[in-house]
C-alpha cells in the first residue's frame, strides 16, 4: 500500500539531534519487522529531509489473522483503521504513538469515560491512548510493545464499532494519569520501568 499523500512533513517531529540517529534507525528497524509480521499492511517511513525526522508507519491497522479472512478491499476498509504510528526519538525508552489518521472513531458519540485520546506533545496531535505510561505495558518485553499497542489501537476501533451497534461498551477501561495508576496498584496491575 502507498503511503498516504495527506501526511505532511509538519505531522513528523523532528528527530532529537542530542541522540543517535543510527542507533535509533536500527531499533526502529528490528521493532518494525517484528510488529509487521502481525499487521503486514503497515509500511515504515523515513522521510528524506536535510534535518532528520522522526521514523513512522502508516496503513491499514489490521491483525494478520483477520486480514486472511478478508475477501475484498472493503472487508479490509471494514475490520482496519488507517494509522499514522510515530517512533519518538527517545524510542525503545518511549513507545510509539499511535493516531487514527483518517478518524475512524468519532469519540464524540462515545460517553467521555471511555474517551481513549491523547495529545502526542511533540506535534499536537491527537493520538489513542492505547496503554498507561506507568501500567501494565511496563511488563512487557520491548519486542512485544509495540505489537501490543498496535493491537491495542485496533482493539480500540473494534470496541468502538460494536459499540455503535449495541450501545454497550466492552472493553475494560483505565483512567488517565494518576487515577489510573491507583486503579492499577489497587488491582495489582502496577509495573513501573
Amino acid at each position: 500500500m502507498k503511503v498516504n499523500n495527506s501526511i505532511k512533513c509538519e505531522f513528523i517531529p523532528d528527530f532529537d539531534e542530542n541522540r543517535d540517529f543510527n542507533i535509533y534507525y536500527s531499533n526502529v528497524v528490528k521493532d518494525f519487522n517484528i510488529a509487521k509480521s502481525f499487521f503486514p499492511l503497515i509500511t515504515l517511513t523515513i522521510l528524506p529531509t536535510n534535518k532528520p525526522k522522526e521514523i513512522f508507519i502508516t496503513g491499514n491497522l489490521i491483525p494478520v489473522d483477520v486480514l486472511k479472512r478478508c475477501l475484498t478491499k472493503r472487508d479490509i476498509e471494514r475490520y482496519s483503521i488507517y494509522i499514522l504510528g510515530i517512533y519518538p526519538s527517545e524510542f525503545p525508552d518511549d513507545d510509539i504513538h499511535v493516531e487514527d489518521f483518517h478518524k475512524k472513531i468519532d469519540w464524540s458519540r462515545v460517553p467521555y469515560k471511555h474517551k481513549h485520546e491523547n495529545i502526542y506533545i511533540k506535534n499536537r496531535r491527537k493520538v489513542l491512548c492505547t496503554h498507561h505510561p506507568n501500567g501494565e505495558i511496563n511488563k512487557l518485553t520491548q519486542q512485544e510493545r509495540t505489537v501490543a499497542i498496535l493491537s491495542n489501537a485496533w482493539k480500540l476501533y473494534r470496541h468502538y464499532k460494536e459499540y455503535l451497534k449495541t450501545g454497550k461498551w466492552a472493553m475494560k477501561d483505565l483512567r488517565h494519569g494518576h487515577e489510573g495508576t491507583m486503579q492499577l496498584k489497587k488491582t495489582g496491575r502496577y509495573f513501573n520501568k
